[in-house]
């Protein structure tokens, strides 16, 4: 296999995943219109940019490497979601080659590396990831922590300092994007071949690398964040043994369940039908590794293979840890899912692992990875469809907010009913005050326009709409908008009684 093919090859997948041109489709989503709408109404320069999402959402703080992220993006694209897409686009393929890299560290044979990469970057328990814009966050910290993990194999095979310190500036910035990673450097003690021996001293050096970056981390953030810059983090610590089952039977769940194959078994068929010719290319483009590099079917990689389904599983493991500290839980379909894609990564490890074997067995198993990577990538070509129809949707509300924009004074409260709050119980429409007064805010250009979305949340009284954590509505500072009917105007409690909120 050429050099720069598998490279190519996985940026053909991320295309693929992104439903070819229905990239173009995709839009902003949930926590996206909150951050846009704060950058929006910023001064017009990246610093100012910055100044602004710290000001407003104080808890940045504690992922320092998000704001200039999210303000270079803001600063190079604006509201226009296209380039927001493809620098995630980007970002993720060049994360599936960072699992490639990894992979032949490894051993394991290139067409195996190369489906392995393909696998990870269209395993369907992680869509989220590749369609929410200012989520790009996670999949930016995953890349920047294999990219440590390189490091400091390069490390301990060259004793090159440079490369332990660049390891070591790879866990800041990962877990300064986002914190999933943060107790995962003990995978550091693990290398192509586990020492029967003892650890030798350069694997012990960068694992206390890895693990002091990563407590200095924990440090700042529970320390110097509250006592210094005087900033509380707004997550807290939940250490409950019946908590932790509860998160690694989701996680198993969320990664393996049948919900989430059903689902992607719906989306793989819809995809034949949508989009024939795309999804020709994604039951294809796998199968390009088959006959690749034949000459390394001799090769025999069951030294490693074990190491690699080590590394997998306490990937798995670990990397759902701080999840099972926390009061997320992980989720197959919705935009939470991004919590699986550190998870997903361990799967597919632990996969290549087993997979890795002796010779014989290995064009067998070549064969059946790249029938399951074109499953995944059908899969994900209807995931697009689905993401994209809730961009649509949200360009209808836009027409109507705009349309009736003049009949609403800026003291009124919008209040939004929708036919579904998510689309086919995945992409968001809108379901918070944040994200569709954010959108609000973006599309009228008035930073001052405060929005609500009817949901079960909701009660409805006589003296007005109460929802946790958010200030009554009364009826007299109150305009709705029906976005199935088009109906816009003032409402009383007796039409909203008649009314069911959206499920």
């Amino acid at each position: 296999m050429s050099r720069f093919l598998p490279p190519l090859l996985l940026a053909v997948g991320a295309f693929l995943c992104y439903g070819g041109g229905l990239i173009r489709d995709l839009g902003f989503y949930h926590d996206d219109w909150f951050f846009l709408s704060q950058m929006a109404a910023a001064p017009a320069d990246f610093i100012s940019r910055m100044i602004v999402i710290l000001h407003n959402d104080p808890t940045e703080y504690a992922r320092p490497v998000n704001v200039p992220l999210w303000a270079a993006l803001y600063t190079w694209f604006g509201a226009e979601p296209l380039g927001w897409q493809a620098a995630l686009l980007a970002t993720h393929a060049a994360l599936a080659w960072c699992v490639y890299a990894v992979l032949r560290r490894f051993e394991s044979p290139r067409p195996l590396a190369f489906l392995g990469a393909l696998a990870f970057l269209a395993y369907p328990s992680k869509d989220s990831t590749l369609f929410w814009c200012i989520d790009i966050i996670h999949p930016s910290s995953l890349l920047c922590y294999l990219s440590a993990y390189l490091l400091h194999l390069r490390y301990v095979e060259t004793g090159r300092l440079w490369a332990l310190a660049l390891s070591a500036l790879g866990v800041l910035l990962a877990l300064g994007n986002y914190d999933q990673c943060v107790l995962l450097f003990p995978v550091f003690l693990l290398t192509p071949v586990l020492c029967s021996e003892g650890v030798p001293r350069r694997v012990k050096i960068g694992f206390c690398v890895a693990a002091a970056a990563s407590v200095a981390f924990v440090l700042y953030k529970t320390w110097i964040m509250p006592h210094v810059l005087g900033v509380a983090f707004n997550k807290k610590v939940a250490v409950s043994p019946f908590g932790a089952v509860k998160v690694y039977l989701a996680g198993l769940n969320a990664n393996f369940g049948p919900r989430l194959a059903w689902f992607s078994l719906k989306a793989a068929a819809a995809a034949v039908f949508a989009a024939p010719l795309t999804a020709l290319a994604a039951v294809l483009l796998p199968w390009a590794a088959v006959k690749l590099d034949s000459r390394e079917e001799r090769a025999d990689c069951s030294s490693t293979s074990d190491s690699l389904a080590v590394l997998g599983g306490a990937v798995f493991v670990l990397g759902y840890l701080p999840i099972a500290l926390s009061s997320y839980i992980p989720t197959p379909l919705n935009h939470q899912n991004r919590l699986n894609l550190v998870p997903a990564l361990g799967a597919v490890l632990f996969l290549l692992g087993c997979l890795s074997g002796a010779p014989p067995k290995r064009l067998a198993a070549v064969r059946g990875l790249a029938g399951l990577c074109g499953f995944f990538l059908l899969a994900h070509g209807s995931f697009a469809r689905v993401w994209a129809e809730s961009t649509r949707r949200q360009r209808e509300i836009q027409g109507q907010v705009v349309a009736n924009a003049r009949d609403w004074s800026v003291q009124d409260t919008l209040l939004l009913r929708l036919p579904e709050r998510y689309v086919q119980d995945k992409a968001p429409v809108f379901d918070s005050s944040w994200d569709i007064t954010g959108a609000v805010r973006v599309w009228l250009g008035d930073p001052e326009r405060v929005a609500r979305v009817w949901s079960p949340r909701m009660k409805v009284g006589p003296e007005g709409i109460t929802e946790p954590g958010e200030r009554t509505l009364t009826y007299d500072r109150l305009v709705y908008l029906d976005a199935e009917t088009g109906r816009f105007g003032k409402v009383s409690f007796l039409d909203l009684k008649r009314m069911a909120p959206v499920k």
